[in-house]
């Protein structure tokens, strides 16, 4: 008869607790078939690129994929995210645990006198042994959600794992390509400074002669000096991307040896890329997860206005002897309901729903951004690619122009129609063109990797996963 009013209680808190209006997100997230920014020109060969697989691979470079390799292994970032996953693990392991029946057992002695000690014909001793079990109703689901909660972010932890290699994976990428395109830009200046150094020889030469003013000779040194001074900060630059390199892998004595080749066209943007594929980006995938455990606590919140039922159950033996404390007359055993509802608690209930639905807000929040970002992203590197592209096509004018101006030039200074310091002037007018072109196609490289980080790892989707996304 005692449990009716407090089974009634409960009926009166589930009814009430489902009237409570749902904690919901009312974000209008931007969406979109395509992005603003079309991609480059197609090109039938494209490679697929879905990012399940090893990305990097469009590159066609065995060192980076070594480093590749050796980041995923070693890389601190990942480490550390890997270590968070781990974290959020074990608390979701500690929320499914509390689900779940909990037994103490208990063993003590004392000494003391009375009724019981006196009558077993003893003095001092009483030894006591106990177990409770001890298991809360979840009427209300507050431990289901609690447990729903964890789950949430251990798949943002997932995701954010996932982040993280990616990011990992897309630094070594940009700072070795940026390294190879330091190698070749260091040889090519080195090219320069000799045909400077050549130009400054016979500048002093026709000075001696006559033929040349004073003024001659030192536009020469200074562009000679000038030049050096570029081999340098290029050299300077390249021990920086070393050691980057060297911290994005895990090992502070990286040495990366410099290539002889040089830098390849970059692969082609696919065009027409699905604005579908964001929603494999990692970093959505956690900013959602996120908001989805924050729903879910603003519902645990809730329930913190109604009582808290937990079944007890208890039994046990006292004795003065060890040996007959199993076999003891004396012996406990108790069932007990337990209603936990505190009448006044100061505010402190609502403001912890208040404090949850500001959480679910900040997450919707950065849900949204996250999105945005995405986009943002995604049109920054397809119009980077779009306009690099356009001006390789000019670079690459202006090398094969340069190019034949020094054929010309050679050939006359071999007719006896030119001088050496013509053909010299025609060398330097090609490296700067080939410099030139040398940088753009570096960028090119740079914003190939940049969209395929910002895609999520690759630009592939299968029609059945797009239709889902979508």
């Amino acid at each position: 008869m005692t449990a009716n009013p407090i089974l009634k209680i409960c009926a009166i808190a589930t009814v009430a607790s489902l009237a409570l209006p749902a904690a919901a997100i009312s974000a209008s997230l931007p969406t979109a078939a395509q992005f603003s920014e079309s991609a480059v020109r197609p090109d039938p060969a494209t490679p697929a690129l879905d990012p399940g697989a090893r990305w990097w691979r469009v590159y066609a470079d065995p060192v980076l994929e070594s480093l590749e390799n050796r980041g995923q292994r070693d890389s601190v970032t990942v480490q550390e995210a890997a270590a968070r996953l781990a974290q959020a693990r074990a608390h979701m392991i500690a929320a499914d645990a509390a689900r779940q029946p909990s037994v103490t057992l208990d063993a003590n002695g004392t000494n003391q006198s009375g009724p019981l000690i006196n009558a077993a014909g003893s003095s001092g001793g009483l030894l006591q042994a106990s177990a409770r079990l001890s298991y809360e109703l979840d009427i209300l689901g507050r431990l289901g959600k609690n447990r729903d909660a964890a789950r949430s972010d251990v798949r943002a932890g997932e995701a954010l794992l996932r982040d993280a290699r990616l990011l990992t994976e897309a630094d070594i990428a940009r700072t070795y390509l940026s390294l190879r395109t330091a190698d070749e830009d260091a040889r090519l200046l080195r090219e320069a400074a000799t045909c400077a150094r050549d130009s400054f020889r016979i500048t002093q030469g026709r000075r001696q002669t006559g033929f040349e003013s004073e003024l001659g000779v030192a536009r020469a040194e200074a562009e000679l000096s000038a030049i050096e001074a570029d081999v340098l900060a290029v050299d300077r630059r390249r021990h920086e991307l070393e050691h980057a390199l060297g911290f994005l892998v895990g090992d502070s004595g990286l040495s990366v040896a410099p290539q002889s080749t040089a830098l390849d066209a970059p692969p082609q943007i696919p065009a027409d890329i699905p604005a579908a594929v964001l929603a494999r980006r990692p970093d959505v995938a956690a900013a959602q997860a996120a908001v989805r455990a924050a729903e879910l606590r603003v519902g645990v919140a809730r329930t913190a206005w109604f009582p808290t039922l937990t079944l007890t159950a208890g039994g046990g033996f006292a004795s003065p002897q060890l040996s007959d404390l199993i076999s003891s007359s004396v012996r406990s055993l108790g069932l007990d309901l337990l209603m936990a509802l505190p009448p006044f608690d100061g505010g402190r209930r609502k403001s912890g729903i208040a404090s949850a639905q500001a959480d679910l807000d900040l997450a919707a929040a950065r849900y949204r951004r996250q999105v945005l970002t995405a986009f943002r992203d995604v049109d920054d590197q397809l119009s980077a690619g779009r306009i690099l592209t356009d001006q390789a096509a000019v670079t690459g004018r202006t090398v094969t122009s340069a190019d034949r101006a020094l054929a010309l030039s050679a050939s006359r200074h071999g007719n006896g129609l030119a001088s050496e310091l013509e053909v010299l002037d025609a060398r330097r007018t090609d490296l700067k063109a080939r410099r030139a072109a040398l940088q753009v196609r570096g960028a090119r490289y740079l914003a190939t990797v940049g969209l395929i980080q910002a895609l999520g790892g690759g630009w592939d989707v299968p029609a059945e996963r797009a239709t889902a996304a979508d």
